[in-house]
């Protein structure tokens, strides 16, 4: 926990240390207390890493007794990321969902169109969703299955990846849509443990934006193109309770 001497050259503690079984790009970086060394170390190998005894810190004190210490580098913990739980795209935008991924296999991509009083029911189901620790029944949601895809890694391990869902192919020629989307991937052999990891999202595509304002007695709703800023005319509105009753 102390310093290099002032003045200290690489070359002054690299006879100090020592590693075995080291590749051979293997080279060694300090700076003020901390010596890093970096290289092509292979994954689930063990290397021990030597200090010899008589290494100087800068208050003149002198390490007393060698140091072996043995280190094994293993592959990231595999991760599946999502960019919203719950959210609205704009239907003029890319139209795309993207996965993102570390450490996975293969990617399940399952995808229901929510239509008229589905969509309701699932967002009131979606709010058991909670703090997202656990997902829900996939086949208990409302609506039918519009997509169903599995993706395979390109990549080699410990390399990130991005799977795209292209909302054009889901909605079926239609320009906007509710979607509940769920998301399982299986890691890769590589990792310490194999794991299925899942993720669900409740996605709205639409042209349509609403403001309100609630008074005491009465509430003002405009509803405008996300597209063209300009307010919409024609737009139907219904209001229901949480038994999808009609108020």
């Amino acid at each position: 926990s102390k310093n290099f001497p002032k003045g200290t050259k690489l070359a002054d503690i690299e006879d100090w240390v020592s590693v075995d079984r080291a590749p051979d790009d293997m080279k060694m970086e300090f700076e003020g207390r901390t010596l890093s060394i970096r290289g092509n170390f292979l994954r689930n190998v063990d290397y021990t890493i030597s200090v010899n005894p008589g290494l100087e810190a800068i208050d003149g004190t002198f390490l007393d007794k060698g140091i072996n210490q043995k280190h094994r580098f293993s592959a990231n913990e595999p991760y599946l990321s999502i960019p919203a739980f719950d959210a609205t795209q704009i239907s003029s935008g890319q139209k795309r969902f993207e996965i993102a991924t570390g450490n996975i296999e293969t990617v399940r991509v399952r995808v229901k169109l929510l239509e008229g009083n589905e969509l309701p029911y699932a967002l009131r189901g979606y709010e058991t969703y909670g703090n997202r620790s656990r997902t829900l029944t996939y086949d208990l949601v409302p609506g039918r299955t519009a997509y169903e895809k599995t993706f395979t890694t390109k990549k080699a391990l410990d390399e990130s990846e991005i799977f795209t869902v292209n909302w054009k192919e889901v909605l079926g020629g239609k320009n906007a849509g509710a979607a509940f989307i769920h998301v399982e991937g299986v890691s890769k052999s590589g990792v310490k443990k194999r794991v299925t990891l899942a993720s669900q999202a409740l996605i709205q595509i639409s042209d349509i934006g609403i403001v309100t304002k609630l008074g005491r007695d009465n509430a003002l709703i405009f509803a405008f193109s996300h597209e063209t800023g300009e307010p919409l005319a024609g737009v139907d509105l219904n209001i229901i309770d949480r038994d999808n009753r009609p108020l």
